[in-house]
């Protein structure tokens, strides 16, 4: 039913615009063709036999040869069809001044313009101006169709960020409680300096993430803050190193981009026994480029993951690449003693897109 309103409101529209278009024309037409200053009944007859006749082709190009032809790429049939049309709109026009003036108006002796040059120049004014219209009118339509659809795209990541908060805040909530517990139990000095970072991260998640990008000093803040709550619950031997490099006050990247892939690692890295578990992350800003990197022991129960490997909110986490950064490079490997993840985002496309991948492969 709602799609039935949307095409009468439609042809409800098209129909008013046609009518004043033409209306607009005829009021032309009776003074271009009027023979005095005051205009008289031959006048607006002639103007009206006029139009009629040149409406037919008109339609024939909007509705054949426009459709099926020109926006289907077919060029050079489409120049054979407005020939066609000029020679339809030739016979036309002498059927209306001939025939169908002498059946209707008897009392008037009406002659039409019988200079086919004159014709058409007449046809090539009608159509190329109908055509314009036409064309101009797709285009905008076309326009505000890529408009609704960036406007989709932009609600599809924005979702997809939220669902990748949901799937992250409580897993990580629980087990930094856990570690407050500890802390507490304890009477440990440093539980203020612990509670405190919890709320940072936490603000950061929920608040200051709803931006579409943020700024890259704010991300990793946020990534130190939330390696210092995952220290705590790890057993001492575990190495956690991270280090940034580069101009990181002057660029942005879009919140919570990295955190799957560390979730991932200190997940995974738990798993190594001994001294050998550790998490190792690597962030360098380069001109408009980012370089992520992230490498976590294994242990033997973990299965072997490829590329199409799917990780907590990893799906995700891809398909907002996909949408933010077109040209990212997104490697994830298994090697002898570890997990590697190297994300490349920015401003680069081409041939440094596919060196870094021959590089790293």
């Amino acid at each position: 039913m709602k799609k039935f309103r949307v095409l009468s409101f439609w042809f409800r529209v098209t129909v008013v615009f046609h009518l004043a278009f033409w209306a607009v024309v005829y009021i032309i037409l009776v003074r271009h063709f009027s023979i005095s200053s005051e205009l008289k009944g031959i006048d607006y007859l002639f103007g009206g036999l006029f139009q009629v006749a040149v409406m037919l082709p008109v339609y024939v190009n909007l509705f054949l040869l426009l459709p099926f032809l020109f926006k289907r790429k077919k060029y050079l049939l489409y120049l054979l069809g407005l020939a066609v049309d000029a020679a339809l709109f030739l016979g036309f026009h002498g059927f209306v001044f001939e025939k169908l003036t002498h059946w209707l108006f008897p009392s008037y002796y009406i002659i039409g313009y019988y200079d086919v040059s004159l014709l058409i120049v007449y046809f090539l004014i009608f159509v190329g101006v109908t055509t314009l219209i036409q064309l101009s009118q797709s285009w905008f339509e076309l326009v505000e169709q890529e408009r609704r659809i960036q406007r989709l795209e932009v609600e599809k990541a924005r979702s997809a960020l939220q669902a990748l908060k949901a799937q992250i805040n409580p897993h990580f909530l629980f087990n930094s409680l856990n570690s407050l517990y500890a802390l507490s139990l304890r009477k440990a000095d440093e539980l203020p300096e612990v509670t405190l970072k919890l709320a940072d991260v936490l603000r950061y998640m929920i608040y200051e993430a709803n931006e579409s990008l943020v700024p890259l000093q704010k991300e990793v803040d946020f990534l130190q803050k939330y390696l210092d709550l995952q220290r705590l619950r790890l057993q001492p031997q575990t190495e956690v190193r991270f280090e940034v490099s580069g101009d990181i006050d002057r660029l942005k990247v879009a919140p919570l981009l990295f955190i799957v892939f560390v979730e991932n690692a200190f997940k995974h890295s738990g798993k190594a026994a001994g001294k050998g578990a550790f998490v190792s992350i690597q962030l360098e800003a380069k001109a408009d480029n980012i370089h992520f990197r992230i490498e976590n022991s294994k242990g033997p129960t973990d299965i072997v993951r490829d590329e199409k490997a799917s990780g907590l909110g990893l799906d995700n986490v891809r398909q907002r690449l996909d949408m933010l950064y077109p040209g990212h490079v997104l490697l994830i490997g298994d090697e002898a003693e570890c997990f590697v993840v190297d994300l490349w985002v920015g401003e680069e496309r081409g041939e440094n897109r596919e060196a870094r991948i021959e590089r790293r492969e």
